[in-house]
């Protein structure tokens, strides 16, 4: 506890270990049939810590905005664009490669459960004053049986529980109690029959060495995080893509 205390990484420094972890990923996701088939699998381990991750940023994200509909609006907007990267992606390999493998389109990308994430977490904080916030709750978790989401339920339980996990840290102060309710929260959504999802745990080292600071407040840095999803599939995407023709001549 003594050495957490001393290490301690601003929300900068977490949404770069997200990245990175989520670079991983897709460099196995998009190389399954380049490298060797441990390296695979270490590199979605390490994939596995990302999504948790990310989606601590956006809850404490949703806390500290000062404007929860541009916030809103720029998750959603990203969304868009990132399924429509995803969509010419998936019809270049098609067309391009023989990577049988590739699916970039059955499911709609992380980014649309984050912003019905930030709805259903305004439905929350507004339900004492309108009940009528119940209905749209309702609605969007209806929504998950009908359109596929990437990790399905799972990002928005999760969602939900690090909102209860920080309303009671709010309240109470309790920092260890915190730390062990964020803990059960990323277990629960371990809980698949795809061992390598076990691995998300593994998110909890970073999370709790978070300091509840920003740290840089560069505009550019900033946009660069927005954009680093949909940049890291076009230039992934693009080079497997590259390697696949080169290794056909």
């Amino acid at each position: 506890e003594k050495i957490m205390k001393k290490i301690s990484i601003t929300s900068n420094i977490l949404k770069i270990i997200g990245i990175t972890c989520m670079i991983f990923d897709h460099i196995g996701y998009y190389f399954f049939e380049n490298i060797d088939i441990q390296v695979f699998y270490m590199f979605r381990i390490i994939g596995r810590i990302a999504m948790p991750i990310f989606t601590f940023l956006l809850v404490q994200g949703f806390f500290h905005t000062k404007n929860l509909k541009k916030y809103l609006l720029k998750i959603f907007g990203m969304a868009v664009f990132t399924q429509l990267i995803l969509f010419i992606l998936q019809f270049m390999f098609n067309r391009y490669t023989n990577l049988k493998y590739i699916d970039l389109v059955s499911c709609l990308n992380i980014l649309f459960s984050f912003s019905l994430i930030l709805l259903v977490l305004k439905s929350f904080s507004n339900l004492v004053k309108n009940k009528l916030n119940f209905i749209l709750i309702i609605f969007i978790f209806l929504l998950y049986f009908f359109i596929n989401f990437d990790y399905s339920f799972r990002v928005l339980i999760l969602g939900i529980c690090f909102y209860f996990c920080e309303m009671y840290k709010l309240r109470y102060k309790n920092e260890y109690i915190y730390k062990i309710l964020i803990f059960i929260s990323i277990l629960l959504i371990c809980i698949d029959k795809n061992i390598l999802s076990y691995f998300s745990i593994l998110s909890c080292i970073p999370i709790f060495l978070y300091n509840g600071k920003l740290g840089n407040k560069s505009k550019k840095l900033k946009n660069i995080f927005y954009l680093s999803f949909p940049i890291n599939h076009i230039v992934i995407g693009l080079i497997s893509i590259i390697l696949n023709q080169v290794g056909e001549l």
